[in-house]
Order: C-alpha cells, then structure tokens, then sequence
C-alpha cells in the first residue's frame, strides 16, 4: 500500500503545483521574500529529490531560490556531516 500511498501523494504534488505554476514569479508574495518561499522551496526540494518533474515556472523559481546566498548557508549548515 505504500507504494501506492506515495505516487498518489506525488500526483497530488504535481497537480497542485502545476495549478499554480501561472502565479509563480519571482517570490511567491508581490511584497518579494517571504516564509510562503522557504515552505515552497523546501517543498520543491524534496520533489527534486524524488524526480518529480516540474513546470517550467517552477524550475525557474526553484533555480533563483536555491542561488541565494542565505538558502546556500543554510543547506551547507543542514547537511554538514559532524
């Protein structure tokens, strides 16, 4: 069952981004860099990670994300081996 549990999830995943994938700009609020960014960024992380194929918009919003400074340090940080 949980195999069929995680394609049903990432179906889901992709269903959803790709409803919003018209409103993706720059960051995810007009006000610019928000939280709403780093839930979403780590949310497309993780479908990275899975291979999960993304709309053009969300790549290009995931690329400027992940070449900020502060989203660097804190990736570096989260997966420095003790």
């Amino acid at each position: 069952d949980a195999p069929v549990a995680v394609e049903g999830a990432k179906k889901y995943f992709r269903e959803q981004l790709g409803a919003m994938d018209e409103r993706i700009g720059a960051t995810l609020l007009p006000e610019g860099f928000s939280v709403a960014d780093i839930l979403m960024t780590t949310s497309l992380d993780w479908a990275a990670d899975e291979q999960i194929p993304l709309p053009p918009r969300a790549v290009a919003y995931h690329a400027g994300m992940k070449s900020r400074p502060a989203y660097q340090a804190a990736r570096l940080k989260a997966y420095q081996k003790a």
